[in-house]
């Protein structure tokens, strides 16, 4: 299953205090091997990353949840449920 163009990855590592290594916006299937290819440069590739509706949504969730606070299993079940909110059609 391939990720869906715009939404916005955000990698789970960090080399510099709260920014991840990678962030950005999925870009299109035809061109996702640049991104790749930047995901790799990156060290971000074979782990996990977490995925918003928007930025403005990843910022809401920073705000609202530090990442260093939460257990994985925890960030998870709140990933999907804010996830599972956009498919309500309140993007």
């Amino acid at each position: 299953m391939g990720l869906s163009e715009g939404v916005y990855l955000v990698s789970n590592i960090s080399r510099t205090r709260g920014k991840s290594v990678f962030e950005g916006y999925v870009i299109s299937a035809e061109m996702r091997h640049i991104q790749w290819d930047d995901i790799k440069k990156a060290g971000a590739d074979g782990r996990l990353c977490d995925i918003f509706r928007s930025r403005a949504h990843y910022e809401e969730f920073r705000k609202a949840f530090p990442r260093q606070l939460l257990r994985c299993d925890v960030r998870i079940a709140i990933l999907e449920a804010l996830l599972n909110e956009g498919h309500h059609g309140d993007n």
